[in-house]
């Protein structure tokens, strides 16, 4: 099936870009609809295995996906330059984006970064969310009340810095894609999938980044456990959790102390792969998704 480039606004008319299984104003109100979110520093196209095997499938074209990029991420647009890109901000994003759709039926399906933001969406449009799939996360990123000050240095700290340091455009997509392969433990591939959506060229046909510098800049404030608590009581649809037997050690954690915190049915898959298990094995992430479908 072809995949179709779209814009997807949200409440503040910030463009968010998608790359979807059909034009978005072909979705109605009884369309189901897959919603994916990629993780930090990477884009929509982190789905692109599994949009591959979509399309082997041929699966049944009355279900739509839709695999959106974060703000600074891939071709969507930047923030302004007066702010930040804060955690909350992008469950605003998300949420209100989802909210204005008019869409009713919506599976969300979040990667890393964007599993730790669908869980806060989930809490806030539990109505058109009828299942969430998290990938590599547990819900929110969390730190002790006590860590408020520190945390807040660090963020100060890197904005001051910010302020006479100048971009390092990249010499080399080569180099990029080798960065890539070693950071995530990736295939050339998939590294090459991810990194050509962040980039884009100059005037001299030279390699210049499309994401957005500031985005690697520390968070202001994470939640405290009590506020992550109090997010993963609020979600009202069933939860998969999916995660890679040589991914981030934290989510088996997370899944042993968190778990109790869910009112809801939920189940966990391990799959074999590493933090980008999504990419590694789309066959099974979509026989996983398919037995919700």
């Amino acid at each position: 099936m072809p995949w179709f480039d779209g814009i997807f606004t949200n409440a503040s008319g910030l463009a968010l870009a998608t790359l979807s299984s059909a034009p978005l104003d072909a979705i109605t109100k009884q369309t189901q609809v897959v919603v994916c979110l990629h993780g930090w520093l990477d884009n929509a196209a982190t789905f692109g295995p599994l949009q591959n095997e979509i399309d082997k499938q041929d699966l049944k074209s009355d279900l739509v996906w839709v695999c959106v990029d974060f703000p600074g991420h891939g071709w969507s647009q930047h923030r302004s330059a007066d702010t930040v890109y804060h955690h909350t901000d992008y469950v605003m994003d998300i949420a209100s984006a989802l909210a204005m759709s008019g869409w009713q039926n919506i599976v969300l399906v979040g990667h890393s970064m964007g599993g730790i933001v669908g869980a806060s969406v989930c809490a806030l449009v539990p109505d058109i969310i009828t299942h969430f799939v998290s990938i590599e996360a547990f819900g929110p990123l969390q730190s002790p009340a006590s860590e408020t000050v520190s945390q807040m240095q660090k963020a100060l700290d890197a904005r001051i810095a910010k302020v006479n340091k100048t971009v390092t455009q990249p010499t080399s997509l080569e180099r990029l894609y080798q960065a890539k392969m070693q950071a995530g433990k990736l295939t050339y591939e998939h590294a090459k999938c991810l990194v050509d959506r962040n980039v884009t060229k100059d005037s001299n046909g030279n390699p210049m980044w499309r994401t957005d510098p500031r985005l690697r800049m520390p968070s202001t404030f994470r939640m405290t456990p009590e506020q992550a608590q109090d997010i993963m009581m609020h979600i009202r649809c069933p939860v998969t959790f999916i995660r890679g037997d040589q991914g981030f050690t934290r989510i088996p954690e997370q899944y042993g102390q968190r778990q109790t915190w869910l009112s809801v049915p939920n189940e966990m898959h391990v799959l074999q792969g590493n933090h980008y298990v999504h990419m590694q094995q789309p066959k099974q992430i979509l026989a996983v998704l398919q037995n919700l479908l």
